[in-house]
Order: structure tokens, then sequence, then C-alpha cells
């Protein structure tokens, strides 16, 4: 190797490279010890350039025999040497020991720079699905390290550009200029089909040292190349290349395909993409643009615009969907899905179920669909279909209609509507105002057999309440977008502890059920700290205060509109407002800057209302500001743009605020969303809501921020602005970090909230903690201790082994299992003694979970080793039943010679005790992935996946 220079690497660290360095005192590295699960993939790869460049110096006939007799010896050795088991004999290698992988060199005292996702020394294939990042994200993460950067693509848009361009920005101020004055950005398109937007290459011109250059064939071009080229001295370069163009639905979308490629182990792919680049760089067709060729650049892409086939090539996978009709008569894949776990549960004896659906997906329809079910089983059920809304319920009567085949169907109860014979109705779609009145006790309690609770998440509310708690249906169900409640309402318990189906926003978006999103979070200047905080958010009357009248954010917020929208006169967009004073605020500015704008508010009369949703639908006004409306149950397809200017602390009306833009539309190929983040109050979670809008709602939140969000439903982005990614990873951090005395403040608070002690699923909820997050710090009574609502617990000896046990047990979803420490709880330790002396598998099965290793192999034994820890059993009785109503898992008849149910969870040790090995000391002597009980005629297979947790890795990360 030659001498090092500081950069980014990704080899094995060498001894000879260790040794220089040790002699360069101006410089540090940056190393990690190898995964043990991918080594064997670096030192071999690290083996086949020593080989190669050593036999690479054999070619030619006269060397035949020499290149032979080595390849001969290294065989021999390979076989002497590997050719056991256990494949020893890496450490003859002359590696530095113990093995490390280079990652990074750097000048003392300077920071390292941050790394793509995917590994620089090794090639692979971005699908945009799955573990894949994105590669929006991947891009950025390049850049960043980047000594120069090439683009090669046939058509740039705007939105496109909007995921790269702090990136490069930040590269080309950091490096500056390059030796020989060349441009360390070099970006080469075409004008063809008008696709291009003029305003992306005005951007990219503007950028320092940074050059571009425009084929002006717009109809006829050949190029469809789609390049992006990372240049490093070091030798690490990566190309992405395919079939993305520089534009949003083709970086963020699932249906791209783009080959990875290495430098480092693709040397020569590497040298003809770089040298392709330099000869189109080079054809004068391609020509300079700047200033001067503005206009003839706007001619040219409206004489291609009029004279293309069609714009199919920007068009997202969500933009290419058909517009869904309102009233199918039969359930499509993902509505049927629901019914079936509906009929399931009611086979079970489940008659009370809540559907968690996001904005978009059909609640409705699925609700009709499965009325319709269990009316052809039984003619003369009764419905009541309840809202709080009359637009919500006009659209719920309509649907049901048209499921049922029956215009005559049912009657509206609200705003002056009423049916004649009230005792008689057999299908009411009621207004919950109207029902909490005289007209609920017309009604027998169980006249309806049949009831529905939209938005169900209100359910918790006093005035439900009165409604749900006097009704007697043989079903209820509940439709909700999120089961989230800001007071803290538990709303699963009033549907059976758990929701029957969910589709989440994200899967509905990967589903292609509702449009991508982009979401823009853009730095504010609005500081919310001081403000107060009641329960569930900002006081609204200073909240309103601090936002009504602030001309310089107003500006701020056309300054974005504009920056960000490629057409104001086309566009249709909602902003969110705090009060009616802030709406026609907004209002007032949008309209002085020329923009077509219009305010409402849930004062206005219902046909204002009316006329102003039709004026936005049809594109009369372009700029709708609202307050308390469009929130629910209102169909807007055509939005196409949404603007938080406020504050929302309810995870439920943020998901439905953004629903409101989420519907398919012809020609929407994305929502685009301004959210306004300024500087907030602990209490505001914004966890929540960016843990809501990723693919895997399991992944951290904090680390998905700090990564840039690479893992998002396709066609998707986060963007956040520099002062506004770290006003949101600050909020993210401290929510996050759950430390014991400020979670032991926040549970007092709780509780004087409530007049007493919170049960453990209230804290839980209003702590906004997994069961998990808790016990991996301390116990249940322990915490409630440190609040001061209870005395302290003993300290036993053994106690922290046993919280971990707790930790551990917190996992447990096989509802069997769990009835063990279900039900009568005094006395604690004698109960607990005799359910497991009932079921000693399962009873195994528990304490290998909780317990440490020991004697512990019988009921006795177990129950007395749980019965030294009071205070953790008792915590374990509250969380048993607390982990029984929310598992997925059905009770039914296990696998055949097992304990096992499918389709639960299990630890390795909890699976092999309930696989029939009945001793501690059985379980853990076995080690092997496959178990053989030849007595069963029954193979155990255990699998690792995830082998490379920390990094991604093509050869380890399934």
């Amino acid at each position: 190797m030659r001498e090092p220079i500081s950069g980014l690497y990704d080899q094995l660290l060498t001894a000879a490279v260790r040794r220089r360095l040790d002699d360069a005192p101006g410089l540090s590295e940056e190393v990690e010890a190898l995964d043990p699960a991918d080594a064997h993939h670096a030192v071999a790869q690290h083996l086949e350039r020593l080989i190669a460049a050593g036999l690479g110096r054999l070619r030619g006939a006269e060397h035949a025999a020499r290149q032979q007799r080595v390849v001969q010896i290294i065989l021999r050795t390979l076989r002497e040497e590997l050719g056991d088991a256990d494949g020893g004999g890496l450490d003859s290698f002359d590696l530095s020991d113990p093995l490390r992988r280079l990652l990074q060199i750097h000048g003392a005292g300077a920071p390292p720079a941050p790394r793509p996702i995917s590994p620089l020394a090794r090639s692979g294939l971005i699908v945009g699905g799955g573990n894949d990042p994105q590669l929006a994200s991947e891009l950025r993460a390049e850049i960043a390290s980047a000594d120069r950067v090439d683009i090669l693509c046939a058509f740039i848009t705007a939105a496109g550009l909007d995921l790269i361009e702090e990136a490069l920005r930040l590269m080309l101020e950091r490096l500056g200029p390059m030796p020989d004055g060349a441009p360390r950005l070099r970006v080469a398109t075409t004008t063809y089909a008008g696709f291009t937007q003029q305003k992306a290459l005005d951007r990219l011109r503007a950028l320092p040292h940074a050059a571009v250059r425009v084929s002006y064939d717009g109809t006829h071009t050949r190029l469809h190349a789609k390049a992006f080229l990372i240049h490093r001295a070091t030798g690490f370069g990566t190309a992405f290349v395919g079939s993305a163009n520089l534009t949003h639905p083709a970086l963020t979308g699932g249906l791209e395909w783009t080959p990875r490629l290495s430098q480092f182990e693709l040397p020569y792919l590497w040298a003809k993409a770089t040298a392709t680049f330099e000869r189109h760089w080079q054809d004068r067709r391609f020509e300079a643009y700047g200033a001067a060729d503005s206009e003839r650049l706007s001619v040219a892409l409206q004489q291609a615009k009029h004279s293309a086939p069609g714009p199919g090539g920007l068009r997202s996978a969500g933009g290419d969907a058909a517009t869904p009709v309102l009233f199918d008569l039969e359930p499509r894949a993902f509505q049927q899905e629901v019914l079936d776990a509906l009929a399931a549960e009611r086979e079970h004896g489940q008659s009370r179920h809540l559907i968690v659906a996001a904005t978009g997906t059909g609640k409705t329809m699925i609700a009709a669909f499965d009325f319709r079910s269990l009316a052809a089983a039984h003619p003369a059920r009764r419905l009541l279909f309840v809202a709080h809304r009359k637009e919500i319920l006009q659209q719920a009567l309509g649907t049901f209609r048209g499921v049922m085949r029956d215009q005559n169907l049912g009657e509206l109860l609200v705003d002056g509507h009423a049916p004649a014979d009230a005792p008689r109705t057999t299908h009411l779609f009621a207004s919950v105002s109207s029902l909490a009145g005289a007209w609920l006790d017309r009604f027998d309690p169980s006249h309806f057999d049949h009831v529905i609770i939209d938005e169900a998440h209100h359910a918790t509310a006093a005035t439900w309440r009165k409604l749900i708690d006097r009704l007697r249906p043989k079903t209820l169900v509940g439709l909700t977008a999120t089961p989230e409640r800001g007071d803290g309402g538990d709303i699963l318990a009033l549907f059976g502890g758990r929701a029957t189906a969910s589709i989440r926003l994200p899967d509905a978006v990967g589903a292609g059920l509702l449009c991508p999103f982009r979401y823009l979070g853009v730095s504010d200047a609005v500081d919310y700290d001081d403000l107060r905080w009641t329960r569930g958010g900002y006081d609204r009357a200073a909240l309103a205060g601090r936002l009504t009248g602030d001309d310089i954010r107003a500006r701020l917020i056309l300054d974005k509109v504009h920056e960000h929208l490629d057409n104001t006169a086309s566009v249709r967009a909602l902003g969110f407002c705090v009060s009616i004073a802030h709406a026609r605020f907004m209002e007032q500015h949008f309209k002085a800057a020329g923009l077509r704008a219009a305010s409402l508010a849930s004062d206005d009369g219902r046909e204002r209302r009316a006329q102003v949703r039709r004026q936005l639908e049809a594109g009369e006004i372009n700029f709708l500001f609202v307050v308390d409306l469009f929130n629910e149950g209102v169909d807007l397809p055509s939005l196409d743009t949404v603007l938080f200017l406020r504050p929302t602390e309810s995870l439920t009306v943020f998901l439905q605020q953004l629903g409101r833009g989420l519907r398919l539309h012809p020609g929407k190929d994305f929502l685009t969303v301004l959210d306004f983040i300024g500087a907030h109050r602990r209490e505001y979670r914004m966890a929540d809501r960016f843990r809501a809008l990723q693919a895997d709602a399991s992944r951290s939140p904090l680390r998905e921020a700090e990564a840039g969000f690479p893992h998002l439903p396709a066609g998707c982005s986060v963007q956040l602005e520099k002062v506004a990614r770290r006003k949101v990873i600050e909020n993210i951090r401290s929510s996050l970090r759950l430390h014991r005395p400020s979670m032991a403040r926040d549970l007092a608070q709780v509780a004087a909230a409530l007049g007493r002690t919170p049960t453990l699923a209230e804290g839980l909820e209003a702590l906004h903690l997994k069961p998990a997050e808790l016990f991996r710090r301390c116990g249940w009574r322990e915490l409630c201790a440190e609040a001061g609502l209870c005395d302290p617990p003993d300290q036993a000896a053994d106690r922290d082994a046993l919280l971990r046990g707790v930790e551990r047990f917190c996992g447990v979803d096989d509802p069997m299992v769990l009835a063990l420490l279900s039900g009568d709880r005094q006395p604690a330790a004698q109960h607990v003694e005799a359910v497991l002396e009932a079921d000693t598998a399962r009873a195994l099965m528990l304490a290998v979970d909780l317990l440490p290793a020991g004697e512990l192999d019988r009921p006795a034994s177990i129950a007395a080793a749980l019965g030294q820890h009071p205070d953790l059993l008792a915590d374990l009785l509250d969380l048993a039943p607390l982990l029984r109503s929310r598992s997925r898992t059905r009770p039914g008849v296990p696998h055949p010679g097992t304990s096992l149910l499918l389709h639960a969870t299990y630890s390795r040790s909890a699976a092999l005790a309930g696989l029939g090995h009945s001793t501690w000391g059985d379980i853990r002597t076995i080690r092997e992935g496959v178990l053989h009980q030849p007595d069963m005629r029954r193979y155990a297979l255990f699998t690792t996946l995830n082998k490379t947790a920390d990094r991604y890795s093509p050869t380890t990360l399934y």
C-alpha cells in the first residue's frame, strides 16, 4: 500500500499499514473489530487481491508453469489448514492481531466523516425494500465523504434535487475548488420530453465549484443512462448506475433497481463507468449551461414537452395507480384480510373489535362489507353507525347503500334530520351529539345488534362513554386511524384489549393504497419552550398568540412555499392553523403575495364550507387555511400539499391531517408536506410521529433521524433542514432518554391528575413506555416508590437477575404461558405454585426466561424463587394479563408433541423447554442450530437471519 492519506477506507488493517500509521503522528485511524459472521468475506477479499496482484505479474506463456506451481502451493496450504470442520488456520495470514478493518484515516483532532450504510468495499443492488436503504439516503451519505461527484441523468427535477442538494452544498463548501480548477461537481442532463425542470438546473448551477451541461436534443435523445459517480482519493469510490434519474420517485421509489459498484472490488467496471461519463461530458452535444442560457433552456423544455410521448417516465408507483372506485361491491385483498380477522375473532367468542387503518384505506368500506356478511347470516340484524360530523355520516350512509345494494337503507339522525319512528328504525346513522340527548332514551339498550363507532379514538370521552356504556349490542366495532389519545385514555380497553386488525400508514403507502409523501422539515424560529403545557398539549390561547401576527414567520412560510412547490398556481394545499385569527392572518398574507387563498373555521356555515371546498378541488383557490376542520372523514383526493403551521401534539390528529393529502389521484405523484419545526418543550414528542412514518416501527426513531431516515415506504422521503434536524434529534433524544428521576417525576404528575396511583397499564401509557423499556430500568412498584406513591420494596441480593428475567418475560406472547401468571392474585406465592403444578411443562418455559440458571426445575422451587421478591412477583401478576391482552397469538392446540403454539414467539431456551426438554441442565447443554428428536421423528431448526446487525451487509443481512 502507498503512504496512507486521509479519507474513508474499507479494508483489513495490515501490519504494513499499522507500522506506517505508527510512524505518522499527524494521522489517527478509526478501526473496528470484524463481525464474526462477516470475517471470512473480508479475509477472502484480502487474499483475492493479493493473489490476483501476484499472479498478475506472472502473465504470459513463459510463466505458465511457475503460475501453476504457485497456485498448487496455495491450494495445498488451504487443504491442509482449512480442511477441517472448524475452518481454522486464519491466524496464519499476515494481518493485524486482532483482526481490524480499516474504516478511515483522518487528521489528528479532526472529526470522523459519516459513512454510508452499504460497505465501500463491496458492490450491491439497491431495490428499495425490506432491509435495503433508500437510494436517496445512500447518495446523501456517500456525498458527505466524496472528493468529487459526477451525475449523468436524462431527467432532473427540483423535488429530486431536494433530496441531495444540501449534501452537495456541504461537500463543495468543505472542499473548496479543485487544485487544477476543474469543477468538483459535474452534472450532465437532457431536455428530453421536457421532463427536466429549469429551476433544478438553476439551483445546481448556483452551487460553488459546480458545472452543468445540457443536451438540447429534447425529442430524440439516445441518452437513457443514469449514473451517480462518487470519487474518493482513497480509491474507495462508488458508482450508482441503472434506472434512477434525479427525480423524487426514482430516488425513493421501491420499483427502481440500482446496482451499486465498488471501485475497490470492481475496478474494471469503475474504470468503464468513469470513462463513459468522461466521453459524454466531452461530447459536443452536451453544452455548458450558464446564466446566459436560461431563455434558451426554457424554450427547449417547452418545445420538448409539447412533443413528448407522455409523462410516464416521471410517474411514481402511487401516481400510476387507478383511482379507486368508491362503491366497490366486493372487498379488495387488503380489506378481505381485515374481514377474515374479524370473522376469526368472532369464532373465538370476541364481540368487540377495533380496526386500526390508515386514513384513506377504506375503513367505512370494511365496516360495510363486515355488516353485509353478518346480515347475510342474520337478515334482521339492526345497525347503528355513530360519528360526530354530518359529512361523515352522509358518506357512510352512501357507502353502506352501495355495498348492500339498497338505496333505501338507513336513516340519518343529525342536524335536524331524524327518523319518523325511532323505536322501529333498523339502520340508523347518527351523530353522537344527537344520541347523547333525549334520543338515546327512545331506544332499548339492546335494540341495535351491531354498533359501529367511527373515529373510535374519541370513544373514551365522556359523551361517547355514556353512549357505549348504555348500549348492549351483540357486536361492537370501532374504526380509527390510530388508537393513541393525547389525554391518555385507554381505547383498547373498550375493544377487548387489542386491535383486531391494523393497516399502518407506511404499510398502506408501500402497498400502493395511498400516494407517497415528500416530508420537508423547515427550520422555524418560533420558540415554544416557555409556553404553558396543559395536559395533552400547549395552552391553546398562548399558542395562538405566539403564531398570529408574526409577519416574519409568514414571510418564511411564503418563501418556503415558493422554494419547494413547482407551480403555486396549480397546487391544492391545506394549511392547518391554531385559531380563527391565525387562519385569517395566513389567508391575508398569501393574498397579499398574489396567491389565491381562503380560510375556514368550524364556525363557518355549511354552505360556505361546501363552496370553498369545491373551489379548492376545482383549482379556483390554491391555499386553504383551516382550524379544526378536515382532520377526519373528509375526502380531498386532489390535495397535493399539506402545511403544518402549528404544533400538532396529538399523534392521532397529526396522522389524520397528513392523511388528508394521501389519497390517490390522477397526476399526483406524491404529497408535499411542509412542517415548520420550532424549539419545543420536552413534552412535545416528535419521536412518535416519525416512528409512525417509518416502514418498520420497531427501528429506533433516533437512529433513523441521525441517518437521514433511510428506511421509509417506497417513494417517500423525509428531509430536515440543518437547524430543524438538530431540533428533531434533540427532542427525540430527550423523549427517549428514560432517566428514572424524570420517569418518577412524570409518574407523580399522572397520579396527581388521576387522584390515585395509576395501574401498570395506565403508567406505561402515560409515560409512553413499552413494558421492556420500564423493566430494563426498574420494577413498576420500585418506580412508584420513587414517585412517592408507595413504600420502597426490599432489595434482595439477586434482585437484578430477576429484573433481567422480567425484562425477557416482556417478550412472551404465548397466551397459555401468560395464563400461568394471570387470574387470582392472593396469596401470590401460593397461587403461582398451584398454577405451575397444573402445567409443569409451561412452568419450565416460564422459569428459563424469568430466572437465572439453577436447580429450579420443580414448580415449588420456581414459586419459592419468585416469592423472595414480592414486589417483582406482584409486578409479574400485573404484567402477565397486560401482555396477554396485547398478544396477537391465538390460544389453541399446541403443535403435536410440544407445548408450543403456532406463530408464537419464544426465547431459544423456552422453545427447547416447550419441545420437551424437562431439566434446566439439559436445556443449557444444547448449543447446536439443529435439534434432532428421533423419538418424535422431528428436527427443530434454529436460524439466525440478521447476522450483521450494526451495519448493512449484503452478504449476511437477509
